[in-house]
C-alpha cells in the first residue's frame, strides 16, 4: 500500500513539473512576441500612405496585431481584395511581392504604376476606377 502511494504521489509530481515546464514556455512565447512587436524598425514597416487601403490591409493581414504591415507580413500574402473601399494610392501594394490575384475593382484609383514589380501577379480586376494609363503593366 504504501509503494502505491509513493508512486501515485510520484505521478503527481511528474504531472505537476510539466504544467509547470509549459506555463514557463508559454510565459516565454508571450515575451518573445512582445519583444518582436516593440523591436521592429521603421524600414520594417510597409509605407502604405491611403488610410482605406491601410485599414483593409491592416484588418487582413496584420498577424501580430501592431496596427502595421511589416514587410514579414506582406511578403506571405498571395491574394487581396480591396474592392469598394473608397482607395485612391496603392503605395505599398508593391511590397505584397507574392501576390497572384489582386482585386480593386470600385475604386477612386488614377496610378496603377506600383504594381509593375509585382511579377507573380496572374489576376487583376481594375474595374470602376478612374485609371488613364495601363503602360506600367
Amino acid at each position: 500500500m504504501k509503494n502505491k502511494v509513493i508512486k501515485n504521489f510520484n505521478i503527481v509530481l511528474i504531472v505537476l513539473g510539466l504544467f509547470t515546464i509549459v506555463s514557463m514556455n508559454a510565459q516565454q512565447t508571450d515575451k518573445l512576441l512582445k519583444v518582436e512587436k516593440t523591436n521592429v524598425s521603421e524600414d520594417d514597416i510597409v509605407n502604405i500612405p491611403d488610410e482605406h487601403l491601410k485599414a483593409s490591409l491592416v484588418k487582413e493581414f496584420d498577424k501580430n496585431s501592431d496596427g502595421k504591415i511589416q514587410k514579414t507580413e506582406a511578403i506571405v500574402v498571395t491574394s487581396i481584395d480591396v474592392s469598394n473601399q473608397e482607395i485612391s494610392n496603392l503605395t505599398g501594394i508593391e511590397e505584397f511581392t507574392s501576390l497572384k490575384n489582386l482585386d480593386i475593382n470600385s475604386n477612386e484609383i488614377t496610378d496603377i504604376s506600383v504594381l509593375s514589380g509585382l511579377m507573380n501577379l496572374k489576376h487583376l480586376n481594375l474595374n470602376s476606377n478612374e485609371i488613364i494609363d495601363i503602360s506600367s503593366l
